[in-house]
């Protein structure tokens, strides 16, 4: 309950909707808000040393950087973050949708890679959802649960728009192929939602020349997938330790 509005502070983690701003009261929601926070923590306006070191490791080679980013979080609050660094930069930006089972086999959530979004409001924003011609939301599949989801936020559908990002997607297979490879190169675990973008540098690997340069942003972490990962890599072994562990209770 809101007793006394002239000090009331308000913290919204999603970029859709509209900005508000109330005259007596610090109330500004997103979307601009978490551009800055996310730009923040994983963009390259952060006056951290991470930041730097970025900036001091690309150098002159800014103007060949492919900036992969999986499309990250139901409402896209991080790649909207480590993009706007990038906007006046003559970078590529490049986001990765959830291709789930294919883009023709209508079971993924690829709204502006693929064919079955429309242009609609739901929500109180107005962006690409996958909808049917009547405006009825429809099902949707990926492997990452913070993918499977009808729409994407309005920002990046605007950036889409003006031609100043490229959308791709990855399905469920080539997300799980590019986990392995990254575990096992790089013993990281990333969360399932980047390796989107990782599975798409995978792809477009070939076509890049030995000079350029690849930015990826891994914003999350794998152990929240564990078990979506484990069925998908058929792993015995984990099987055998979910027996054991569940004979024991």
């Amino acid at each position: 309950v809101v007793v006394k509005i002239d000090n009331l502070f308000a913290v919204s983690h999603k970029t859709s909707g509209k900005s508000l701003f109330y005259r007596n009261a610090q109330f500004h929601t997103r979307p601009n808000p978490i551009r800055i926070f996310e730009n923040v923590f994983i963009g390259c306006h952060n006056p951290g040393p991470f930041a730097v070191g970025i900036v001091e490791f690309l150098g002159n080679f800014l103007q060949s950087i492919a900036l992969f980013n999986g499309i990250v979080d139901k409402l896209r609050t991080s790649p909207i973050g480590i993009f706007s660094g990038f906007l006046d930069d003559a970078v590529e930006l490049v986001g990765v949708e959830a291709g789930g089972l294919g883009l023709d086999s209508h079971q993924h959530a690829a709204r502006i890679a693929g064919k079955d979004a429309h242009i609609g409001v739901a929500q109180g924003y107005k962006t690409y959802f996958i909808q049917d011609r009547e405006g009825q939301m429809q099902d949707t599949h990926s492997i990452s649960a913070g993918l499977d989801y009808i729409g994407v936020g309005p920002i990046l559908a605007y950036l889409h728009k003006q031609g100043r990002v490229r959308f791709a997607a990855a399905t469920d297979q080539e997300v799980i192929d590019a986990f392995r490879i990254t575990v096992k190169a790089e013993g990281i675990i990333p969360a399932l939602e980047s390796t989107h973008a990782i599975a798409q540098v995978l792809k477009e690997a070939g076509q890049l020349k030995r000079d350029d340069k690849v930015l990826i942003s891994l914003s999350g972490r794998g152990d929240k997938d564990i078990f979506t990962i484990a069925e998908a890599l058929q792993d015995e072994k984990w099987r055998e330790f979910l027996r054991h562990k569940t004979a024991s209770y």
